[in-house]
């Protein structure tokens, strides 16, 4: 089975799952079903399911609920979970004292055709000339604000003003961040590349 890492700490556990199963062998070992209409992103939700399921065999799947801001959620909030996938790659965070928040993302150019939408100015200072490392940074920034907003789970969040990367430091993989809407200064995203996507994560304690 291809769990590609899975680490715990006292706060949160997290697992990421390379996707190269057909959607059989994911709905003979999960006790959930995919709704979702497209055959490859049942299999894309279904592997997200397979690396909480590597976290806890016992998560009540049949108690999430999805929330107004399109965020699942336990009714009991007893454990706070967040997902994410890509086509080839998903991966799970799970805890029962903090929120949490996950993201991957495939490094790809076409975060170029976005920048605008998604940075502050002034995180566009410093971002390396060269294409091929512009990409690879550009990426993993929509990965840490994408944490960071799933983390939160906050309505109508403009990932432009209301999310701020005030530092990433790759030498320790991690990242500070100020989150505007509800005053946060100086949260720490951590993240790390597997292969060539770029997973981050987070959590605050509730």
């Amino acid at each position: 089975m291809p769990l590609i890492l899975k680490e715990t700490s006292d706060k949160a556990s997290f697992a990421c799952w390379e996707t190269t199963e057909d959607l059989l062998f994911f709905e003979d070992k999960l006790p959930y079903r995919s709704t979702a209409a497209n055959p490859q992103r049942k299999i894309q939700q279904m592997s997200a399911r397979m690396a909480l399921f590597q976290l806890d065999p016992a998560f009540p799947f049949s108690s999430v609920q999805m929330e107004t801001n399109r965020k699942p959620a336990l009714k009991d909030r007893s454990l706070e979970f967040s997902l994410t996938h890509t086509r080839k790659m998903a991966a799970a965070i799970l805890s029962s004292s903090h929120k949490v928040g996950i993201d991957v993302e495939k490094i790809d150019p076409r975060v170029l055709k976005i920048e605008s939408k998604f940075l502050h100015p002034y995180e566009r200072e410093g971002l390396p000339a060269d294409q091929q490392e512009r990409v690879s940074e550009l990426t993993l920034m929509w990965t840490i604000k994408e944490t960071v907003f799933k983390c939160f789970g906050k309505s109508a969040v403009d990932f432009s003003h209301d999310i701020l990367i005030k530092s990433i430091l790759h030498e320790h993989a991690l990242a500070k961040i100020d989150f505007m809407p509800l005053d946060i200064e100086n949260a720490t995203v951590c993240f790390k590349r597997v292969a060539d996507h770029w997973l981050s994560h987070m959590s605050w304690e509730k």
